[in-house]
């Protein structure tokens, strides 16, 4: 097979990139010697990686990335492929631990037809202009078809928004350092405005291009930002315009967060006005939203305990029911919005998701479950 080697972004401070990249190709390369695996195409690598955004952290000798490195694993069979997946993973991993640098790897499958066969999204968008291949055949990005800004659905970014919020209800309940909670606000910041930007039809890829037409926006008096608090939001996107180490700076305030949860309430409900829905289950009732029995169908058959199994079985036989996904962007902004009390609305939408947290429980243990149901049942599906 004729492969490539990964390209180097012009970053302010590449050299994590630089090494990173090498280091993934070297390792991909190998296990592939190793366990040759018929029809394997190639590793692609997508994200704030493939744009030159990443932001990393000193560790003493060790870079440790902020946020996940966004992989794509290209087969010609995803069935005869699953097996090698796990051991690829950890095989990437291991070769980053051993070169002084840690970053969470988040490993995705795909064949040829399904690369083909992507709808227009943000993802398919940023796959095709930013994605880079960082081991195997020099064309298997050209499988994916062109897209265009225009041609993404807003239901795309509303989604964005709403897998950020949940991202975000992850790092205040988890132990993680400042600078990680910091990093995760900084991207619910960024969804803010990518949606915004989307739905009005200023839509560019980049932190840097994200800036400059929120700027211009707000530079032409524009009357149609539905938030508050513009200045926090700029200092956000200014900060991951920078690019180079994540800054060290202390753990927001509850001020700071209680500020943030009601720029994203107000951002949430005027999208989702903009999609023609009053409530999130007016939403979650549009074809756009997929069909709900048949997620949670899918559901039953992933469950792990015969609890789960019947619960799925039993929102399945319910006309119209809101999916798994919906359950859960339910539960998240209720959660996110009345932080850091817990509502009688969010303790209502919690327990609809597919695991719900056990009764009386509180707005951390609300939020941890909120974030275990989408790991689970959300993160790497389109139910």
């Amino acid at each position: 097979m004729s492969t490539v080697a990964a390209s180097i972004p012009q970053a302010r401070d590449a050299a994590p990139e630089r090494r990173l990249y090498r280091v993934l190709h070297a390792a991909c390369g190998e296990f592939a010697t190793r366990h040759p695996q018929p029809g394997w195409r190639g590793l692609l690598l997508t994200g704030s990686l493939a744009r030159g955004e990443s932001r990393w952290q000193r560790a003493g000798d060790r870079w440790l990335l902020a946020g996940d490195a966004d992989l794509i694993t290209v087969v010609a069979s995803r069935n005869a492929a699953r097996r090698y997946v796990s051991g690829l993973h950890e095989h990437l991993a291991a070769a980053l631990e051993e070169a002084g640098m840690h970053a969470d790897l988040s490993l995705g499958l795909m064949d040829p037809s399904a690369l083909r066969r992507l709808p227009a999204s943000i993802f398919t968008l940023e796959l095709i202009t930013c994605g880079r291949i960082l081991w195997g055949e020099p064309e298997v990005l050209r499988l994916a078809p062109r897209c265009t800004p225009a041609e993404i659905p807003r239901e795309d970014a509303w989604r964005l928004l709403n897998n950020r919020i949940v991202e975000c209800l992850a790092a205040v309940v988890e132990p993680n350092p400042a600078e990680r909670l910091n990093h995760a606000l900084d991207k619910l910041h960024a969804a803010i405005a990518d949606s915004w930007l989307l739905f009005t039809g200023r839509y560019a890829l980049g932190a840097c291009q994200r800036l400059r037409r929120m700027e211009s926006a707000l530079a032409a008096g524009n009357g149609g930002l539905p938030w508050t608090h513009t200045p926090s939001l700029l200092a956000s996107l200014r900060r991951a315009a920078a690019r180079g180490p994540l800054p060290t700076e202390p753990r927001p305030t509850e001020a700071t967060l209680r500020r943030l949860a009601a720029q994203t309430e107000a951002a949430w409900t005027w999208e989702l006005h903009q999609l023609g829905a009053e409530r999130l289950s007016d939403a979650a009732r549009r074809k756009e939203a997929g069909g709900g029995s048949l997620a949670w169908l899918a559901a039953a058959h992933a469950a792990s305990n015969h609890q789960t199994r019947l619960r799925c079985l039993s929102r399945a036989m319910r006309p119209n029911a809101p999916s798994p996904r919906y359950c859960v962007y339910a539960a998240a902004a209720a959660c996110w919005f009345s932080y850091p009390r817990l509502t009688d609305d969010a303790r209502r939408a919690a327990a609809r998701m597919p695991c719900p947290p056990p009764i009386g429980a509180g707005w951390k243990a609300v939020a941890a479950a909120i974030a275990s149901n989408y790991r689970h049942w959300i993160e790497h599906t389109s139910r």
